[in-house]
């Protein structure tokens, strides 16, 4: 049995387009692991997801990294049943990927800000995920956006209020 499978990665999705769910789900993910060897960009748009669906080979739709970010989703069913995002969830944190269908079928926008936010839920799971592949023993100082993995978006339009917070929160990591 895969221990990822969790109730909330259990995911009803029928009546909602594969490339509508895949451009969700990926712009509710962060980069991590080997993903973060070939980044992409941090969205996707309902056409471009469309695309990348149409350049796979055969029935079955699966994405294990896209972007730069660690996917692990099987859509191949998604349009007429559901998915299973206990892979995605591990990585992306527990209870993202229903978050993300659910603010998709609430609002229709793929690209809403509720989705963009989680990505900083997904940074923190991925910096806990990858936490053992790093060097134990090791003590940082720094903000707390710091060891959540934020990062400056003092150039976009709206200022992340999450990091607006958390960038003077003092932070001693350790690392065990």
């Amino acid at each position: 049995m895969d221990r990822t499978i969790t109730p909330e990665s259990l995911i009803f999705t029928r009546g909602l387009s594969t490339a509508a769910i895949l451009a969700a789900l990926y712009n509710a993910a962060s980069g991590m692991g080997h993903g973060e060897k070939g980044p992409g960009p941090d969205m996707i748009t309902l056409m471009e997801a469309k695309k990348i669906i149409a350049s796979l080979m055969g029935a079955y739709i699966y994405f294990d990294y896209l972007g730069g970010k660690r996917l692990k989703l099987d859509l191949t069913d998604a349009k007429r049943d559901g998915i299973v995002a206990g892979q995605y969830d591990y990585g992306q944190g527990r209870g993202t990927a229903m978050r993300a269908i659910a603010i998709l079928r609430a609002t229709g926008d793929l690209c809403h800000p509720d989705i963009v936010a989680l990505q900083e839920v997904s940074r923190a799971a991925a910096n806990t995920a990858s936490a053992p592949l790093q060097k134990s023993g090791t003590v940082t100082e720094g903000t707390l956006a710091d060891a959540l993995g934020m990062r400056d978006r003092s150039t976009e339009k709206e200022p992340d209020i999450w990091y607006q917070l958390f960038r003077e929160a003092p932070c001693d990591t350790i690392k065990l």
